[in-house]
């Protein structure tokens, strides 16, 4: 885990982490985990960095720094891809006006990449609720893309 981080960011962790450290013993209270992400500049409710550490953490309501990496590995990891898709919505909204046209996403979708089937992205327009010549937000490109 530790070679996705550099030397300075595993020191900037590991501080953050030891302040929360009251006891000394290199572990820390669940209700503090939130507390200490924000403390390093992510945006995180509560409730959210509990559902991350229940993911990966063995004892309920306690953390070790080898767990608490990981557990920011997983977080950076979602703000790349959080920030790859406002970026693939950037070059599909070529107006500007934070929508994209059905016809458009279909154009990406079936031919580039790990390509949907016309069949497959008929379905999902059709659970989407979506048509010819109907326009789509940032939200609702983001739950497509999710999706796939």
């Amino acid at each position: 885990m530790t070679e996705l981080f550099s030397e300075g960011q595993i020191r900037e962790l590991h501080e953050a982490f030891s302040l929360a450290d009251k006891s000394g013993k290199g572990v820390i209270e669940g209700n503090n985990v939130g507390i200490v992400m924000r403390r390093l500049g992510h945006i995180v409710t509560d409730e959210e960095a509990e559902a991350m550490m229940d993911e990966i953490s063995e004892e309920p309501k306690k953390i070790t720094f080898a767990d608490f990496l990981t557990l920011m590995a997983n977080k950076m990891k979602q703000a790349n891809t959080e920030e790859m898709v406002q970026e693939a919505f950037k070059v599909l909204d070529t107006d500007g006006e934070g929508l994209i046209r059905v016809e458009e996403l279909e154009r990406v979708l079936t031919g580039l990449g790990d390509r949907l089937s016309p069949r497959e992205y008929q379905e999902m327009m059709t659970v989407m609720g979506l048509g010819v010549g109907d326009q789509i937000s940032f939200s609702n490109f983001r739950n497509i893309i999710g999706d796939i």
